[in-house]
């Protein structure tokens, strides 16, 4: 295996801990998770070539950078955009979530349009970036890369994250997550 190839497995299974630090409720949890950053560092400084500072930069203390998500916009032969009705708030909003380490933008829209839709899609092309700012209810700055899709293959089905996945009116939406009825603002000014 490659060095590149082991930094990017290394990459994802530092993520996945410090996810799961951040979500864990029990102390036996938030003790196995630092426990398996610990062993990723350490396999870090097994890596020739891979420097005491690239170690120090994937710590806490590290520069703290935007977050970055991606959505699509998948729109079928009757002008009706395929939409998810999230479980978190109810609300309808653009498929996409946060990016993953490992992935380039454009695997990461493909694996979550697959995840929340069913649909496996081809990226057509970017659309544009939107950032939102922090706010009450977004703490940290984050960048969405806003992605033209078409459908390739795959059947419509919802995700455990969402109450429905449907294809939808743009005006028949009133209830819409955050500021995705702006990116849809944004889709139709692009085009």
């Amino acid at each position: 295996m490659k060095n590149n190839e082991i930094l990017t497995l290394l990459e994802q299974i530092n993520k996945s801990a410090t996810t799961g630090k951040n979500y864990a409720k029990s102390h036996y949890d938030l003790d196995r998770y630092a426990q398996i950053e610990a062993l990723t560092q350490e396999l870090y400084a097994k890596i020739d070539g891979f420097e005491e500072v690239q170690i120090d930069a994937l710590a806490e203390k590290s520069y703290i950078t935007p977050k970055v998500g991606v959505n699509a916009i998948i729109v079928n032969e009757n002008g009706e955009f395929l939409l998810e009705q999230r479980m978190d708030d109810k609300c309808w909003g653009i498929p996409g979530g946060w990016s993953e380490v490992g992935l380039t933008a454009e695997e990461n829209i493909q694996k979550e349009i697959l995840e929340e839709t069913g649909f496996n899609v081809e990226v057509e092309k970017l659309i544009g970036v939107i950032s939102r700012k922090p706010n009450e209810r977004y703490l940290l700055t984050s960048y969405h890369l806003l992605f033209k899709c078409k459908i390739v293959s795959g059947e419509l089905r919802k995700s455990y994250e969402s109450e429905n996945v449907a294809w939808q009116k743009f005006e028949d939406i009133q209830n819409w997550h955050a500021d995705h009825k702006e990116w849809m603002k944004f889709y139709f000014n692009s085009i």
